[in-house]
């Protein structure tokens, strides 16, 4: 149950740092128009768009969902949930290599 606590927290959190950083991405298009160059951090809100969004991003072309459907909405949710499953499995992998391993008295020679 802590399992799916903690993979439903990462879900969550990917899908909020997600979509802020493509909210502001959207919103420094209107440096463009000015002609001024996009600072640091609108490139790194860009840079983690395409990080994050991925596979959404290939799916919904591949699949030609349109913007602002249903199908849209569920696709961003099930990106989340599977970035916060791989993320979960990644972390409690890397716990289990790093712990350390205790010997027991039959595996002395």
């Amino acid at each position: 149950m802590k399992a799916l606590r903690n993979i439903a927290l990462i879900s969550v959190l990917h899908f909020v740092v997600s979509f802020a950083a493509f909210w502001h991405s959207l919103g420094s298009i209107v440096n463009f128009d000015s002609g001024e160059m996009p600072s640091t951090f609108d490139r790194v809100c860009g840079g983690a768009v395409n990080v994050l969004w991925f596979p959404f991003t290939q799916v919904a072309e591949f699949t030609h969902v349109r913007g602002g459907s249903l199908a849209e909405w569920l696709l961003l949710f099930m990106n989340s949930l599977l970035w916060g499953v791989i993320l979960f499995g990644i972390s409690r992998l890397c716990r289990q290599l790093l712990q350390p391993r205790v010997l027991s008295h039959e595996t002395v020679v």
